[in-house]
């Protein structure tokens, strides 16, 4: 398996030349594809020769350029401004939260809606479409499943007796957090205290979350203040570890040093962070969270991004012949899931052999897919909307900010949140 790339370039174009036979003159094709991830365009290339073979009269090529990271939403802004709709490119991938800004900017004449499409293979098998909804119209959906385990250094917990699988409630994971600090002063997980990031994964876990599918503000809703409660109690509880900087070195060295010993996190975490860190090799293992209460869910997500494909497009009816190509084939997406390491958003590439038997070498030979299969079934809705930015602001702000420093209580903060936002959108 190709090992996910570091130092991951964002903003890449990729123009796809394919040359269609059959017809009585050679009709030429381009199809360019904005993508948020440089390493994107030798899977791309693999699969536009697989699918020049089953299709004999067409001829796919790529030329790749590439954009500095962040622009695409920016760049996709300034062809608006052109007012001319045929300069977008033929496929964009966007990171969800650029989602908001095409939404922002109007999107039902600018992408196609793929719902009928995936109704017709089974919205089941899809379980983060949600994520790319805007007035029921269903642009795209995960190309990677993006659910949250639990990672932990199974090696040190051993040797305290500590079974993270056994853990049924959040209350199971600080009692033995407590254990383990008292035994080798290691925490459980870093907690991130200068973002969103964590404390939306416990949300969504909890049925909470920022808005709902109506576009309401829920930041008040019960679940919403329980899961910030569970945050702030991690922390005071002394079970997790907490880092303004949780992508940064100081984290790694945490794990290193068996300082940290586990972290709350989605799948691609592992790829992008843990691999690198020799160290740990072989010695972590992933598990489904504890719940909030029982019969509650195990999973959360984090992250994501998907192919919208432009409405004006003249090349569409090709372009959408390719994005099924790629996202409604269990082959395809086997396929990916072999080049990058990140476990399928489709679930019936979970029965390729590829991905059921895969066992993971940096977390002992784990068959990690019996545990992100369980999840897929389990993995809660997430919805986007317009001013997720500004949310989001809110939430680092007047959220995370005044709670770590025990300015205010979950619920007063979060309530206060919700008023702020609900005058910002009007609603």
């Amino acid at each position: 398996m190709n090992k996910l790339m570091n130092g991951v370039v964002l903003g890449m174009v990729m123009v796809m030349s394919i040359t269609v036979m059959g017809f009585a003159q050679q009709k030429k094709v381009t199809l360019t594809v904005w993508s948020q991830d440089s390493s994107e365009a030798p899977y791309m290339r693999q699969e536009a020769e697989i699918f020049n073979q089953q299709h004999p009269n067409l001829k796919l090529t790529l030329k790749d350029l590439v954009i500095p990271g962040g622009d695409q939403p920016t760049k996709f802004l300034s062809v608006l401004a052109t007012g001319d709709l045929k300069l977008l490119p033929d496929m964009i991938c966007p990171q969800h939260f650029a989602f908001a800004r095409f939404v922002r900017a109007g999107i039902e004449d600018k992408f196609v809606n793929l719902r009928p499409y995936l109704e017709k293979d089974g919205l089941s098998n899809f379980p983060s479409y949600e994520m790319w909804m805007y007035d029921d119209a269903i642009y795209g959906v995960n190309v990677s499943l993006c659910a949250v385990v639990y990672y932990y250094n199974k090696e040190l917990m051993d040797r305290v007796g500590i079974n993270p699988q056994n853990f049924m409630l959040w209350d199971d994971f600080i009692e033995a957090g407590k254990k383990l600090k008292n035994a080798t002063g290691a925490y459980m997980t870093p907690l991130d205290t200068a973002s969103w990031n964590q404390y939306l994964i416990l949300a969504l876990q909890n049925d909470g979350g920022i808005f709902n599918k109506a576009d309401n503000v829920i930041l008040d809703k019960p679940e919403t203040i329980e899961a910030l409660e569970l945050y702030k109690r991690l922390l005071d509880e002394g079970v997790a570890w907490p880092t303004s900087q949780f992508y940064g070195v100081g984290t790694k060295q945490a794990y290193r040093e068996e300082k940290v010993a586990g972290c709350i996190m989605a799948g691609w975490y592992s790829g992008a962070i843990l691999s690198s860190i020799a160290e740990i090799k072989g010695k972590w293992r992933i598990t489904l969270l504890p719940r909030f209460k029982l019969g509650g869910r195990r999973t959360s997500k984090r992250g994501g991004s998907a192919y919208l494909m432009a409405k004006n497009s003249p090349n569409a009816e090709v372009a959408l012949e390719f994005w099924k190509h790629l996202q409604l084939n269990p082959k395809a997406q086997a396929r990916r899931f072999a080049f990058f390491g990140k476990f399928p958003g489709y679930k019936p590439a979970f029965k390729e052999p590829v991905v059921k038997q895969y066992e993971d070498e940096f977390l002992g030979y784990q068959k990690t897919a019996e545990v992100y299969l369980d999840a897929f079934e389990e993995l809660p809705r997430f919805y986007h909307h317009p001013y997720i930015a500004e949310a989001f602001d809110i939430l680092n702000i007047d959220v995370i900010s005044q709670v770590v420093t025990n300015k205010l209580t979950p619920e007063e903060a979060l309530r206060l949140a919700a008023e702020k936002l609900r005058k910002i959108i009007g609603r």
